[in-house]
């Protein structure tokens, strides 16, 4: 089956989802597609060359054949650019990996890269470019100066940008056809070394987008120098015209100073709704201290998304963070994963969070932290459940320095298996992943331990977890045990880790599957019910042994009748029909 449909996928991959909704997609240039290129066919209205994703790596070196053939880059490209139709292009290059097993060099194949976007540039109709990779050797800006001066262009990016890619471009966008622009993203990742985007360049752009593209949405500008970049930013970011929406600089050279001065445009700003600032490695720990101090009186009432990791945020800086966001009723999802100075009184510091009886946070990552331990655990638990919070669904964390105790008040939290009660005033929403940071390809898994017993849970996830590194690898051989237990997996992230079934459904299925089912000790509370609530009873369990799967240490099982048995077993008078028996009880009594 596995086979079939990468075949059946690779087909739609190559052809373009043929039968699929009106707008389509091309992942690959084969004959087919050239030829719907050529016939202007509407349907088709965007390109992906090289995209890929975990189940087809080879997809890259399909567009890598096509560069080596300088005809057909030329073709190609005059196909492209004679279309009315095509809306997205994107060139999925990457840089070379000394894994790669041919034998060439991605710069080498500047000249045909070239070729390919003369023709480009005749297009009438991309709002969406995406170069990719873009070869040192190249002078794609310079050959898509007609493209980018047109002023239809909506989206732009560019890896291994330069400082001189930086500057024509900035210079292209400044003769926009269109009095006020019609750019909303723009991407640009830079190169490490001589040619580096410096502040020189970045400035200038910045200006130019400010000045002709009033419109923009999202900025991104990674691999970058940045001194008096910053001050551009806070500029344009204070202004009360900005439409900005998305900010990501990367892996950027930010030192205390210039970091400080973003922050005062953000205190200015009301329209930025994410952040990301991961690699400010320069930054010290003081200064993201007095980033967050700045940031305090800041409303930031658009933003959700933050992300802060892999950054020297430490216990002081955690303080301040929790300060800006103690009152706050808008972010989301905030990531501090890889933030190792953070100790375990910071982690605790920060559950402090989740005490905001208006918090809307979700999803927060803290992958990669060996100090958030026990402690820390049971200090997130004891706020969520002191708040009662129900608005955060994810934690994404690392599990190594996390023993029994800490597992076992987060399995509380959401599965407190004490009586009926505390079972269904769990919380149904939450749930943690782990990252496994052991394997050569770490892969984030669901540690599910709401649903079932802890061992079991482990199983199934160190399975899901072998199960997805061996796709990532495209790895051929079969295991039975693992296909059976991510068939477990799927159907318990059915029932009770997505939107499907409500919280009231989820807290049924829990007391059944751990009160009920844990042993015949508890079935006595079933002759404690009134009459029609037995009834009741009754009936939902037969409809969870109709179409529900029971945990057990043999795997998973669709045994669920066998509960209806053990009530048979436990409480026999239940069935007794004798007159005597029909007259002692009656709906709405007891015993």
């Amino acid at each position: 089956m596995e086979e079939l449909i990468e075949r059946t996928l690779e087909m739609q991959l190559s052809i373009g989802d043929k039968y699929n909704g009106e707008s389509q997609c091309a992942y690959e240039l084969s004959d087919e597609v050239l030829e719907r290129i050529k016939s202007n066919d509407p349907k088709l209205t965007s390109i992906k060359l090289g995209a890929f994703n975990n189940t087809h790596h080879a997809l890259p070196q399909k567009f890598l054949s096509l560069l080596h053939n300088k005809d057909l880059c030329d073709e190609a490209g005059i196909l492209i650019g004679s279309n009315t139709h095509l809306d997205e292009l994107y060139i999925n290059i990457h840089m070379r990996s000394d894994d790669d097993d041919e034998n060439y060099d991605y710069d080498d194949l500047a000249e045909n890269y070239d070729e390919f976007l003369k023709g480009v540039a005749n297009t009438k109709s991309l709002t969406t470019l995406d170069l990719g990779y873009c070869p040192a050797k190249s002078n794609a800006i310079h050959i898509l100066a007609p493209l980018i001066e047109k002023g239809a262009l909506e989206s732009i990016s560019i890896q291994n940008c330069t400082g001189d890619h930086n500057k024509l471009l900035a210079s292209l966008l400044s003769k926009t056809n269109n009095e006020r622009g019609t750019l909303k993203h723009i991407s640009l990742d830079g190169t490490r070394g001589d040619d580096s985007i410096s502040d020189y360049y970045t400035v200038d752009l910045i200006g130019t987008l400010s000045r002709y593209h009033s419109s923009l949405e999202s900025l991104t500008l990674n691999y970058t120098t940045i001194e008096d970049t910053s001050r551009a930013l806070s500029s344009m970011l204070s202004n009360p015209s900005c439409t900005l929406k998305k900010l990501t600089l990367e892996e950027n050279e930010f030192d205390d100073e210039s970091l400080s001065v973003l922050a005062k445009g953000l205190l200015e700003n009301g329209t930025l709704e994410e952040l990301n600032l991961k690699g400010s490695e320069h930054v010290s720990a003081e200064g993201w201290v007095n980033f967050f101090r700045i940031l305090q009186p800041a409303k930031l009432g658009a933003l959700h998304t933050l992300f802060l990791e892999k950054n020297n945020i430490t216990d002081e800086a955690v303080v301040e963070l929790t300060q800006v966001f103690a009152n706050n009723n808008t972010l989301k999802r905030l990531n501090l994963s890889l933030n190792n100075s953070v100790t375990t009184a910071g982690w605790q510091t920060l559950a402090s969070i989740f005490l905001n009886p208006n918090s809307a946070i979700d999803t927060m990552l803290t992958s990669g932290n060996p100090s958030f331990d026990d402690d820390a655990a049971i200090a997130w638990v004891d706020a969520l459940s002191q708040s009662k919070n129900t608005k955060l669904n994810e934690l994404l964390l690392s599990p190594h320095d996390i023993t029994s105790r800490g597992w076992l008040a987060l399995e509380n939290l959401v599965c407190n298996k004490t009586s009926i009660d505390s079972l269904y005033d769990s919380n149904h929403t939450f749930k943690f992943y782990f990252e496994d940071t052991t394997t050569e390809q770490s892969a984030v898994v669901p540690a599910m331990i709401s649903y079932h017993d802890f061992q079991l849970s482990c199983l199934v996830a160190e399975c899901s977890r072998r199960i997805m590194v061996r796709r990532l690898v495209r790895s051929q051989e079969k295991d039975e045990k693992d296909d059976k237990l991510q068939d477990f997996r799927k159907k318990v992230m059915d029932k009770l880790s997505t939107d499907r079934i409500t919280g009231h459904e989820k807290a049924v299925h829990k007391i059944i599957q751990f009160y009920f089912m844990s042993g015949e000790a508890n079935m006595k509370d079933i002759w404690d019910m009134e009459l029609n609530v037995i009834a009741h009873a009754i009936a939902t369990i037969g409809c969870f042994a109709k179409d529900n799967i029971v945990a057990t240490q043999d795997g998973p099982s669709t045994s669920g009748h066998t509960l209806l048995y053990q009530i048979m077993r436990s409480v026999p008078s239940l069935f007794d029909v004798s007159s005597s028996n029909r007259k002692n009880r009656k709906v709405g009594s007891k015993g």
